[in-house]
């Protein structure tokens, strides 16, 4: 009874700490990344800024469900949420690229060992910063340095009021574009 009572709240639970469920999209009303103004540093063809509130967090078939930069470079890569009003804010999470097709083989051969990518994989963004606005005034800030992880949690000690949230891109681990699957803003 629990299953067929709550699927609903499971499914949007699970996608939003990145599992992935074939079919099932972001659905999740607290998620208020969803109602924003969405405007990026710019962005290769077919990778639009809206693409990180599609509710996919991975490609499928011929859809990218993602933001991708132009090369940094060139020009800084930044993401910017931009609400109509005032809201309190208390968590940023961001799902980044790591190339999840990347051949892994475990293997005690040479030529195998010596094709397989050592290290982090070189689209996964690697430094970077979420700024909380309000009034065009810095509300907060948050520097991650050598980040490690596919999904990214940045929690304010307490809610802070902003109008706008800025993700700004530094470096990856070797890419010369940012890539974001999704961001969800709480």
């Amino acid at each position: 009874g629990l299953g067929r009572e709550y699927i609903d709240e499971l499914r949007q639970t699970l996608l939003k700490e990145d599992c992935y469920i074939p079919g099932a999209i972001n659905l999740d009303l607290d998620d208020i990344a969803r109602t924003a103004k969405i405007t990026a540093s710019g962005h290769i063809d077919g990778y639009a800024p809206e693409n990180v509130v599609s509710g996919v967090t991975r490609t499928i078939g011929d859809n990218s469900h993602l933001w991708q930069s132009k090369d940094m470079s060139e020009e800084k890569a930044f993401l910017s949420f931009d609400f109509d009003e005032e809201k309190k804010i208390s968590e940023v999470r961001v799902t980044f690229d790591p190339d999840l097709n990347i051949e892994i083989m475990i293997s005690q051969t040479k030529r195998r060992l010596d094709g397989m990518i050592k290290g982090m994989p070189p689209s996964l963004v690697k430094d970077f910063t979420v700024s909380l606005f309000n009034k065009d005034q810095k509300v907060y800030t948050k520097k991650i340095a050598d980040n490690n992880a596919r999904l990214c949690v940045i929690k304010t000690e307490a809610p802070v009021i902003a109008d706008k949230v800025l993700v700004e891109i530094e470096s990856t681990y070797g890419d010369k574009t940012a890539k974001i699957f999704e961001v969800r803003i709480y």
